[in-house]
């Protein structure tokens, strides 16, 4: 009955609100951490796929320069000829001239090509390494379970 007397009700009532604050705060804490881990491994899965994009755009810009190169190369060599009136001389030294500069660009081609079968030779050991290493860790986790199985 001393409960239910006026002056200890506010009492009792205050008591009786202070445990049930105490659950709810510690299930708070426990879900805002479990989210603050969730929004931390999306934030680190996004930066991974963003670093795979620019890698993919990387090489689709080289690509392009490589497209881009092969194709000013091509409009080069289908120039059109020199369509004056010149005497036989003239003729011969601007067919000199010419060959030596047909010359030139093929060297100048070849430098290029070669420089770029070097770098997608390259691009290209990098790919098969990454596989490489990525197949070994799968072999190796399987591994490893396989093991761990085997032993108990």
């Amino acid at each position: 009955m001393a409960e239910s007397s006026p002056e200890t009700i506010p009492a009792v009532a205050a008591t009786r609100n202070i445990i049930p604050q105490i659950v709810p705060n510690v299930a708070t804490e426990e879900i805002t951490k479990a989210a603050e881990k969730i929004r931390r491994e999306d934030s680190e899965k996004k930066k991974r796929k963003l670093k795979r994009k620019s890698k993919s755009k990387k090489d689709r810009e080289m690509e392009k320069e490589m497209s881009i190169k092969k194709d000013m190369m091509s409009t080069e060599k289908s120039e059109t000829k020199l369509r004056t009136e010149v005497t036989p001389f003239q003729l011969q030294s601007i067919a000199q001239y010419m060959e030596e500069q047909n010359i030139m660009g093929q060297v100048d081609a070849q430098r290029d090509f070669k420089q770029q079968t070097k770098v997608e030779e390259k691009i290209k050991k990098a790919d098969s390494k990454k596989r490489k290493s990525k197949s070994a860790k799968r072999s190796k986790s399987t591994k490893t379970k396989k093991e761990k199985t085997e032993k108990m």
